[in-house]
C-alpha cells in the first residue's frame, strides 16, 4: 500500500503532460455536441496573438527586470511564434532559425538553465508545454492518419488549431511561472533569511 502511495505522489505531478491529449479529446466533445465555433480556425488564431504577445512580454520582464537570460530566450521563443500566427513572410522557416541559435545560446548558458530546471514544478510545466507543441506539429504533418485515428480526416485542422492554442496558453502559464519563480530568488538574493545569515557568520576557531 505504501509504494502503491508513493508511485502515485511522484507521477501525479506530471498531469500537465495530459493536456494536450485532453484538448483532443474537447474537440471531440465540440463536435459531437455540435460546437464547430469552439475549433473553428479563426477563432484560434485571433486567441494566439494576445497570448502570444503577454507571454512574449513576460519573459521579457523577467530577463531584463531580473538578469534572467532563460527567460530572454522564452522571450523570443513567443516572439517567433506571434509572427507566425501573424503570418509575416518567412515566418516558417523563421522559426526554425529561432529554435537552431536558441539551442546554441542555451548550451553557452546551460548552467544557469539546468539550475533553474532543478525546480521540479517549472521543469515538468516546461516539459509538458513542449510536449503539447510536438503534439500539434504531430497532428498537422498528418501523422496520426496512419495511426487510423477516428475522424482525423475531419478534424485533423480543429485538432492542430485547439492543441496549437492550448500550448500556447500553457506558455502563458509559463511565463508566470518563470516570473514568480525570478522574483523569489531576487528576494532571497537581497532579503536573506535568517538562517543563511547564521550560516555566514564565521565561528572563531578559539573563543
Amino acid at each position: 500500500m505504501k509504494n502503491s502511495n508513493s508511485k502515485y505522489k511522484s507521477i501525479a505531478p506530471w498531469w500537465p503532460v495530459l493536456i494536450g491529449p485532453a484538448a483532443m479529446a474537447a474537440t471531440y466533445l465540440a463536435y459531437f455536441s455540435g460546437q464547430a465555433f469552439l475549433y473553428h480556425k479563426g477563432l484560434h488564431e485571433f486567441l494566439a496573438l494576445p497570448v502570444l504577445a503577454l507571454s512574449a512580454i513576460i519573459f521579457l520582464f523577467c530577463a531584463i527586470g531580473y538578469r534572467f537570460r532563460f527567460a530572454a530566450l522564452l522571450a523570443g521563443l513567443a516572439a517567433a511564434f506571434f509572427c507566425r500566427e501573424w503570418h509575416f513572410p518567412g515566418t516558417g522557416v523563421g522559426i526554425y532559425i529561432y529554435l537552431v541559435c536558441a539551442a546554441f545560446w542555451a548550451y553557452s548558458w546551460r548552467e544557469e538553465i539546468f539550475k533553474v530546471l532543478q525546480n521540479r514544478p517549472l521543469k515538468i510545466w516546461f516539459i509538458a508545454t513542449g510536449l503539447t507543441y510536438f503534439l500539434s506539429q504531430f497532428i498537422a504533418r498528418r501523422a496520426f492518419r496512419s495511426l487510423y485515428l477516428p475522424l482525423e480526416e475531419q478534424l485533423h485542422v480543429p485538432f492542430e488549431e485547439v492543441v496549437e492554442t492550448t500550448a500556447h496558453i500553457m506558455l502563458l502559464i509559463a511565463g508566470i511561472r518563470v516570473w514568480r519563480y525570478a522574483r523569489k530568488k531576487s528576494s532571497e538574493i537581497q532579503h536573506p533569511s535568517e538562517d543563511k545569515k547564521i550560516a555566514n557568520i564565521a565561528i572563531p576557531d578559539k573563543i
